[in-house]
């Protein structure tokens, strides 16, 4: 039992500032447990009657001296229609951190104790209200950096990862428990048929892998796409990463060489999140240490990066630098040629540029603003719109997958133990093992340290 648990007591009535700290037009102070009622009667002693799922307008007073807190909305569920699954009271007071601060301070005055960041959703989960991938939801949806992983996170509310899951560990665990009975009752539990065991096993296994196959789209959404900005000195690339960002961030000047290192910066388009690098010049390197210092640098960046824009001046011929980029670039690493300058009357020379890269190429003018909205929109296409065999509902967070590529790891092993004759009782080990993490994602199947890590990720209001 962690430290954590060990001070929880799910019979207690709990207290949380439910909104955000700060000045506003409206703070919500939670309350959940058995005295809610009691307390909300206390601290408003002028309703006289009180009917759950009703707003009312009271004065919230205090307790010990019948003087006014604050003035706001009182709303009472009661369990088990509530959030929580217990009775519940929510004060909607005004949103000034010293009258939020009070309203807790009377609660606890009466009986309640402060919540743990995410007990209301841990109750929520205790009560049955909702299961524990709806529970982890409601996490990934307050820390969703962009809209689309937003959407994800609401895509999965609608319980089809819960009941996939639900219904792979199901299948498992009857298998173990039929392998288990005619091990321990041979006569009355019949030995499954080894065939049957192999096709519902490979199965199970498919269907696991084809949700951790879908979990790159969900990846590439919640860290964002790394777009790795690199060309010889002045070729714009400082001047493109201003006109996709929408302010100055990197200097431009006519001089070559004006960015030294890199910059970084992110920018939400088509509701996705793009982290853009924008790398300093490459020149052909004549063993000058910085240089080299700095090819050293970029090699590590091109390895990070989701894709590439190689930038080339494309009103000037390719030089012995653009040469020197294309080598850095690996052969199956996505990217574009981006001709810069496309305003100009001369052109980069296309067959020298088919020679050193297979990227697609895109035509921009940095200056003239130009083909720059065709740039970031085949950026959203091809990185933010998943694939057809990707079903946003299955997206799954990161502790999810981990517990999935384990049990798709034990089954496996399970099956490779079948094709060498291994016993029946060592294969059953295996099955369990996998029944657990399946049940872990679930919530089947949870300790409580596997709990107050997800928990831990909330809020004290959540």
């Amino acid at each position: 039992m962690s430290s954590n648990e060990a001070k929880a007591n799910y019979f207690d009535t709990i207290v949380g500032i439910a909104t955000p700290l700060g000045v506003g037009a409206i703070g919500i102070v939670r309350v959940s447990g058995p005295i809610s009622k009691d307390i909300l009667q206390k601290l408003c002693p002028f309703l006289t009657t009180i009917h759950p799922r009703t707003a009312y307008h009271s004065t919230i007073t205090s307790s010990q001296e019948s003087i006014a807190v604050d003035d706001g909305c009182i709303l009472y569920f009661e369990g088990p229609r509530s959030y929580t699954g217990e009775d519940c009271v929510e004060f909607q007071c005004h949103s000034n951190p010293i009258i939020l601060q009070q309203v807790v301070s009377e609660c606890l005055q009466n009986g309640a104790r402060l919540a743990l960041p995410g007990e209301f959703t841990r109750r929520a989960f205790i009560h049955g209200k909702m299961d524990l991938v709806k529970a982890e939801t409601v996490i990934d949806i307050i820390h969703a950096k962009n809209q689309v992983s937003k959407d994800i996170a609401l895509k999965r509310l609608n319980g089809k990862l819960f009941k996939k899951i639900s219904e792979m560990r199901n299948n498992l665990l009857r298998l173990v428990e039929q392998i288990e009975g005619s091990i321990d009752f041979p006569e009355e539990v019949p030995d499954l048929d080894q065939r049957d065991l192999v096709a519902l096993l490979a199965t199970t296994w498919k269907d696991i892998k084809s949700v951790l196959n879908m979990q790159d789209f969900g990846k590439t959404v919640s860290e964002g796409v790394t777009v790795l900005i690199m060309g010889k000195p002045n070729v714009g690339k400082s001047s493109l990463l201003n006109r996709i960002v929408g302010e100055n961030r990197a200097i431009v000047t006519s001089i070559p060489g004006t960015t030294r290192d890199y910059i970084e910066c992110s920018v939400s388009l088509g509701g996705g999140l793009f982290n853009f690098i924008d790398t300093a010049g490459i020149r052909a390197s004549q063993g000058d240490k910085i240089e080299d210092m700095g090819i050293r640098k970029i090699k590590r960046l091109v390895k990070k990066a989701t894709v590439i824009l190689w930038i080339v001046d494309g009103g000037a011929p390719l030089t012995k630098e653009d040469e020197t980029i294309a080598k850095l670039i690996p052969k199956r690493k996505k990217g574009y040629v981006v001709l810069n300058k496309s305003d100009k009357k001369k052109r980069a020379n296309s067959k020298t540029l088919e020679s050193l890269t297979s990227f697609p190429y895109l035509s921009v003018s940095a200056k003239a603003n130009q083909g720059l909205t065709e740039l970031q929109n085949e950026l959203i296409g091809v990185f933010l719109k998943p694939k057809s065999d990707v079903k946003l509902d299955f997206m799954c967070n990161i502790r999810q997958v981990q517990c999935l590529k384990e049990a798709e790891k034990g089954l496996s092993v399970a099956l490779k133990s079948i094709k060498l004759g291994f016993e029946q009782d060592l294969i059953s080990f295996e099955l369990k093992a996998v029944v657990q993490k399946l049940g872990e994602v679930s919530g089947h199947d949870l300790t409580e340290e596997v709990l107050d890590g997800i928990f831990s990720r909330f809020c004290v209001g959540k």
